[in-house]
């Protein structure tokens, strides 16, 4: 059978662009069906009087079939509106003479057999849009079941259809899983890592306080050498009170510092300050100039380290042309097995990268050069989503930036030394099998 011999009527909608106002009667386009459903998130309207006088050329009713006819070709759907609306040219009507028949034909038209008709039937192309001629609808072999079968073959699509819906919902759901899991994993690991969670303590580990000795110990050391400036503050000593209440000693003062602490540690951890465990330090600008006429495509010297050099994945590219001379005393140095860390603009805490070699670096970058600390520990420590949160509570300013004093505040547990190279070791076990 052909669908012109169970058709009354197989037109579209108006040629002519119609005038548009903002409240009156929809006015459809292949936009509000091509989903597989009518969607008036985009709608358009005409007046009442443009509507009637497009009326005497088809009046769209409820159970007429409406299709994509130019462009998006095929896609058909049922007419279940109760009010007025009209259609423009890219949409085909069709009207059955037994509307029973209607649900078994959209089905039809919707289905691969259709889609190969319109394949080997549709016209244009080049310059012209894809588009279906009317005409050669009516001609359409239609293999026409009786009704009741109809409705049975009507009745199963609609049972596996919505089976595909749901495993299509299904797969996108677990699609975002399996995009946001490694990156969530790896949160959790880097936030055990740092409470003290992901590896055994040992009791036969040097103690942290002994660490911290040696510590201040090589401070003073870098400062007699003039390798390190003096502390413009007195020491912060961290510890925990008889009321078992974590406290902070600087100079002759002593204050509790409960509210500065967010979670508790193991026994032979201690918290302490950044800066008092790291030397950190802001690099140097260069300007656009200088940078082309004076240190671009050099031979010799070291890498100078922008921002933009530094990617969110943690990759530094140190091959970006431009170099300092060896001789050029001003740019502050970040040594190999240091950490580069965004403090201002939208990177702000979000790139990081440890160091290969020396460099130079930009003043948008802060380094952390660890002092008798595993210099990866704080490399991971400055991804964990604990110091985040303090770096992001700390940010001020239109440009979003943190100032090199309230990252030196900002609390870190330490664990001992051969503790903090267990941990690391086991991070960079598990970080590799998070990756595709």
């Amino acid at each position: 059978m052909r669908l012109g011999e169970i058709s009354s009527l197989i037109t579209d909608g108006t040629h002519k662009t119609p005038t548009y106002v903002s409240n009156g009667i929809p006015f459809l386009t292949i936009q509000n069906i091509s989903k597989g459903f009518f969607d008036f998130s985009t709608i358009k309207y005409i007046s009442k009087e443009e509507h009637k006088c497009l009326c005497k050329r088809v009046r769209p009713q409820q159970n007429d079939i409406l299709f994509c006819r130019i462009g998006t070709l095929g896609e058909a759907i049922k007419c279940t509106l109760n009010f007025d609306f009209n259609i423009f040219v890219s949409l085909g009507l069709i009207r059955l003479h037994d509307a029973r028949f209607v649900d078994y034909v959209v089905k039809f038209i919707n289905s691969s057999v259709m889609q190969k008709w319109i394949e080997q039937n549709k016209v244009g192309g080049g310059t012209h849009t894809f588009k279906i001629n009317l005409g050669s609808m009516y001609s359409i072999p239609l293999p026409l079941p009786p009704l009741s079968e109809q409705k049975r073959i009507v009745d199963k699509l609609e049972e596996i259809l919505q089976l595909i819906e749901k495993y299509k919902e299904d797969k996108e759901k677990l699609d975002e899983l399996n995009l946001s899991f490694p990156s969530k994993l790896k949160k959790s690991i880097l936030d055990y890592a740092v409470k003290g969670k992901l590896v055994e303590q040992n009791l036969e580990d040097e103690s942290v306080e002994i660490l911290l000795q040696k510590i201040g110990q090589e401070k003073q050391r870098l400062v007699k050498d003039k390798k390190l400036k003096a502390d413009k503050f007195p020491q912060s000593t961290i510890f925990i009170g008889e009321d078992n209440s974590p406290y902070e000693k600087i100079g002759k003062e002593t204050r509790c510092i409960e509210d500065e602490i967010p979670f508790e540690i193991p026994s032979s951890w201690a918290w302490v300050r950044l800066g008092e465990i790291c030397q950190i330090y802001t690099g140097d600008s260069i300007n656009q100039t200088q940078k082309l006429t004076k240190y671009t495509n050099l031979e010799d010297g070291r890498c100078y380290i922008a921002t933009k050099d530094v990617d969110f994945d943690g990759s530094i590219d140190y091959e970006n042309g431009v170099k300092i001379p060896f001789n050029e005393s001003r740019f502050k140095i970040a040594p190999k097995n240091s950490v580069l860390l965004c403090v201002e603009g939208g990177s702000a805490g979000k790139k990081i990268g440890y160091l290969d070699c020396d460099v130079c670096f930009g003043n948008k970058l802060c380094c952390f050069n660890p002092l008798l600390i595993e210099p990866k520990f704080i490399y991971y420590y400055l991804q964990s989503q604990i110091f985040i949160y303090s770096f992001m509570q700390k940010m001020s300013g239109i440009i979003s930036g943190i100032s090199l004093n309230s990252i030196k505040t900002i609390v870190i547990a330490i664990p001992p030394l051969p503790e903090q190279k267990r941990i690391v070791e086991k991070i960079e076990l598990l970080l590799p099998l998070l990756k595709p």
